[in-house]
């Protein structure tokens, strides 16, 4: 009989015990109206992955029910799955000089609101 009970123990102790909260986390990417803010993503419990350089856009992790009350902030302008992109292959050789790169230069379309 102790014999049997040592092996359930043992057999119950090896059993993989994983932490699961109650809605996973999604990858999202958060378009901001004026300024970045991570206060707001940190309030909301959210791991940031990525501040975007030339966009008020951040990529997070968050979970449903807060991307759902992020999507009724002020600040906040929109929410999209941050989705993985590969490139299989490139059909054409599209230079500097064939997309007119340098024209652009010289007009200053620079992206720029005025």
């Amino acid at each position: 009989m102790s014999y049997l009970l040592f092996f359930a123990i043992l057999a119950v102790s090896t059993l993989p015990f994983t932490a699961q909260a109650s809605s996973p986390d999604e990858r999202v990417i958060v378009h901001f109206k004026h300024k970045k803010d991570k206060d707001l993503i940190l309030k909301k419990n959210g791991k940031i992955h990525r501040e975007f350089a030339n966009v008020e856009a951040m990529s997070v992790s968050l979970t449903a029910e807060a991307i759902q009350s992020l999507t009724n902030d002020p600040n906040v302008q929109f929410i999209e799955k941050d989705l993985i992109v590969h490139v299989q292959s490139q059909t054409a050789d599209w230079g500097i000089a064939q997309t007119k790169a340098p024209k652009g230069l010289v007009i200053e379309l620079h992206g720029k609101r005025r």
